[in-house]
């Protein structure tokens, strides 16, 4: 999904070069816009909270992870968990 929102065309992006910006946008694209690709019904309902918070966490993790591993800026502190009823 990222990739596809990225418009990139290969999976060697340089996680280096993720802002904080394109991550905040991703996130909001993620709760108000995606639709998931859904094998049986129509593909007219969105992401719940909790799903969208799932993915923050993974992201979180990842960037984490790059951090240490990597010496980079961890650019998901600056993108603010996503909040479930």
């Amino acid at each position: 999904v990222w990739l596809e929102y990225m418009n990139a065309d290969t999976i060697d992006t340089d996680i280096a070069q993720v802002t904080t910006p394109q991550l905040r946008a991703f996130m909001s694209y993620m709760l108000n816009e995606f639709k998931p690709r859904r094998i049986i019904g129509e593909n007219l309902e969105r992401l719940s909270p909790k799903t969208v918070r799932n993915w923050w966490a993974t992201l979180a993790a990842l960037f984490h992870w790059a951090s240490d591993e990597f010496q980079i800026p961890n650019v998901m502190k600056g993108v603010p968990a996503p909040k479930v009823t």
